[in-house]
């Protein structure tokens, strides 16, 4: 560190390098800020493209998984690709494992499953069983709500749909279209 400090002092004697609690403080606060910054946005846009892979290391000492998502940003017209998050797997990393982490890490961001357009992971069976544990999750969400919207309502599917000013009912069916496409490609 004294080198450091050393350097700093040659290049401009008046500049003081912060001591190591104040640094620690701007990066959590800077930290935050982003973090607040990621999820405003993540909160605007239509559609995310989910990325999952896992890895593990030699001799299997230790397991990872990363997540990340892909977007069109409306606020500055421009694809974004962010890491969401790197978390270290314990062992086995079993589907329940990798879609647990998968919907905590979603759940955490804000991003709820009907504006997941698609997941994209490698062809390991665990990551396949993974994305069909997400998908019947995510249609047992989608027939709880219908359900309690039958309890509630006299209106049939028809007049339900054309009041729907977002769109959103049709776009959940055709996501759930989309999902039952690409896994009946790997049963």
């Amino acid at each position: 560190m004294t080198d450091v400090r050393e350097m700093f002092k040659t290049m401009d004697p008046r500049f003081i390098l912060p001591r190591s609690v104040k640094m620690q403080q701007m990066l959590e606060n800077h930290f935050t800020a982003c973090t607040q910054r990621l999820k405003s946005l993540l909160n605007v846009v239509r559609k995310v493209t989910v990325c999952l892979d896992d890895w593990s290391m030699t001799n299997l000492s230790a397991s990872y998984l990363g997540i990340s998502v892909c977007f069109y940003d409306p606020t500055s017209a421009k694809v974004r690709y962010v890491v969401l998050e790197l978390a270290q797997l314990q062992h086995p990393h079993t589907a329940d494992v990798l879609a647990d982490h998968l919907e905590c890490c979603l759940n955490k961001w804000g991003i709820p499953s009907k504006r997941v357009l698609m997941i994209l992971s490698d062809n390991g069976s665990n990551m396949v069983k993974a994305i069909k544990l997400l998908n019947d999750r995510h249609e047992e969400q989608i027939t709880e709500q219908g359900d309690e919207g039958n309890d509630n309502s006299t209106e049939n599917e028809d007049d339900s749909e054309a009041d729907d000013e977002d769109g959103q009912g049709a776009e959940v069916l055709e996501l759930d279209d989309m999902n039952m496409k690409l896994n009946n490609n790997y049963d």
